[in-house]
């Protein structure tokens, strides 16, 4: 009998020149607000290190999140407000017209598609494996139409 990974959480931030950053939930974690804020500071440290040339303005940076309660919570937007990001509302699903951060999951199951994975770490290595294929020409028409990171 063969075991299979199981599902995986993860969390993406890219800007038009490609990922940010991947961090994955672990098993058994519950997401919620305070997490939420540790990966976002986890990201503003992430986009000074790998970002280094461009001098990053906070009031530039803009954010699309979901509206998922993690999210949409007080705490999270505090956290937001304190390192001087700005939230970008997020409008009414619209089917024929999902937003960009929509974009990178439907090839990255394509890419994924057929392949196993016994353990968790492989499946986490496989996910990270694809994201750092995309490439700019991936990201640049969808991040730049909603200057989104």
């Amino acid at each position: 009998m063969q075991t299979a990974a199981g599902n995986i959480m993860t969390s993406v931030f890219w800007d038009s020149e490609g990922t940010l950053s991947e961090e994955f939930l672990e098993s058994g974690a519950t997401f919620n607000c305070e997490r939420n804020v540790q990966t976002l500071m986890k990201l503003k440290h992430r986009v000074r290190r790998v970002r280094p040339d461009k001098k990053i303005h906070p009031v530039l940076l803009l954010l699309l999140q979901d509206k998922a309660r993690p999210h949409t919570s007080l705490h999270t937007g505090e956290g937001i407000e304190i390192m001087g990001w700005s939230l970008l509302p997020h409008g009414p699903f619209i089917p024929d017209i999902a937003p960009s951060n929509f974009h990178p999951f439907g090839s990255l199951k394509e890419a994924l598609r057929g392949r196993r994975f016994a353990k968790y770490d492989e499946l986490k290595h496989g996910v990270r494996e694809e994201f750092r294929r995309f490439r700019e020409e991936f990201y640049a028409p969808h991040a730049k139409a909603e200057k989104v990171c």
